[in-house]
């Protein structure tokens, strides 16, 4: 189109890959899409995991609501530096209960979930 390869901000998304070949411009997945699919995978394999893990999303969407109401445009180091290790901490129980599941001989039922968080993992 001619827009996007002249972009420099923050490009929000669901995910598409084809974004990625603008590399002047910012990437970001939009939550709410990886909220979905985190539904998605919750209903599909009943993981209690992933139902944390969204209320945590939900948590910290929240508290940069509320942040944003009162004028501050971020985290403090530190409870920047708390939030991402209570991510991980979630992401590494979730990678915990996968494990304990996941078959090569069944590999197609958990792709989704293994690509979802990978995901996770990378952002």
């Amino acid at each position: 189109m001619g827009i996007l390869d002249r972009y420099v901000g923050t490009v929000c998304h669901d995910h598409n890959t084809i974004h990625l070949s603008f590399p002047q411009s910012k990437q970001a997945e939009c939550n709410f899409h990886i909220l979905r699919y985190c539904k998605a995978e919750y209903e599909v394999h009943k993981r209690e995991i992933i139902k944390e893990y969204m209320d945590y999303m939900l948590k910290l969407r929240d508290k940069v609501d509320a942040y944003k109401m009162q004028g501050k445009t971020s985290f403090a180091e530190q409870e920047y530096e708390e939030a991402k290790e209570q991510y991980l901490k979630l992401l590494d129980k979730w990678d915990e209960e996968f494990n304990k599941e996941y078959t090569k001989e069944r590999s197609q039922y958990y792709d989704t979930e293994r690509c979802l968080k990978s995901r996770l993992r990378d952002m």
